[in-house]
Parts: C-alpha cells; sequence; structure tokens
C-alpha cells in the first residue's frame, strides 16, 4: 500500500492579484464575466483575490453599489468615479491599489474597450510608483 501524495502547493499560494475592471458584477456581459469567472477560479491558489471596479453602473448611474463586498469567495472594492460611462475617472484607484500591493502582489488591469486605445483612464495612474517595482500582469479584452 502506498502513501497518499501531498496536496500540490500553488506557486502563487502567498501572493495577491487585484484585478482592476470598470464594470463588474451585478453588470452582466462579456468582460464582467470573464473577471469574475477568473478571480473564482483564483480564490485558493493565491492568498488573496481582489477585484477594483467602478461604484455605479453605468446603465443605472443613479444606483450606487455597495463600497465593499465579498461575491464567490473574494474581494471585491468599487470606487467613486466622474465622467462619462466611456472615459470614466476614478484617481482613487491608485489608493486601491496601493494599500494591498507589497513585493509579493500580482495585478492585472481588464478593461473593455472601443477601441484599442481606450483603458479606463485612470488606471494610468496605476504604472506610476510606487507601484512600478512588483510584478505586474497585464490583461485586456476589447
Amino acid at each position: 500500500m502506498t502513501a497518499p501524495l501531498p496536496e500540490p502547493v500553488s506557486p502563487f499560494a502567498d501572493k495577491t492579484i487585484v484585478h482592476v475592471v470598470r464594470q463588474f458584477y451585478p453588470m452582466i456581459g462579456g468582460l464582467e464575466d470573464v473577471v469574475r469567472n477568473l478571480a473564482g477560479r483564483q480564490t485558493g491558489r493565491f492568498s488573496k483575490v481582489k477585484v477594483v471596479t467602478l461604484n455605479r453602473l453605468f446603465i443605472e448611474p443613479d444606483r450606487l453599489l455597495p463600497r465593499q463586498e465579498t461575491i464567490d469567495g473574494f474581494e471585491v472594492r468599487r470606487i467613486p468615479f466622474r465622467g462619462s460611462p466611456r472615459y470614466p475617472l476614478a484617481p482613487s484607484v491608485s489608493l486601491s491599489l496601493a494599500k494591498p500591493i507589497s513585493s509579493t502582489c500580482m495585478r492585472s488591469i481588464s478593461s473593455s474597450t472601443a477601441s484599442p486605445g481606450h483603458h479606463l483612464s485612470a488606471a494610468r495612474q496605476w504604472w506610476r510608483p510606487p507601484m512600478a517595482g512588483s510584478s505586474i500582469r497585464r490583461i485586456t479584452s476589447g
């Protein structure tokens, strides 16, 4: 009789991953579903999985969504924005990313775009220090 094999250890077990996306659940759409499914699959493989998104749905601009909640086992943090749905401005995205960032943090930016050069406007700040020294994974769709 052989001894049972130990559970495989994820190489990301000590890492945090943060997805930044303009719209997220309860909005239903291609990128919203992809990020939700991806984050759900990453839960348990990473130390923490987080989604940073905007606090209002573009189709219901007067409805404020909860600032923070847990969906499918991962944290969702919603931040306020100004501007239009096409060009939302969310300067607090930098603060939302700066809090969980460490040398063992991985991040991704997910954006649904009308044109290849269009991204979450405030995400441009994401590329600036103090976040420049950590590992980066970038996912773009559109």
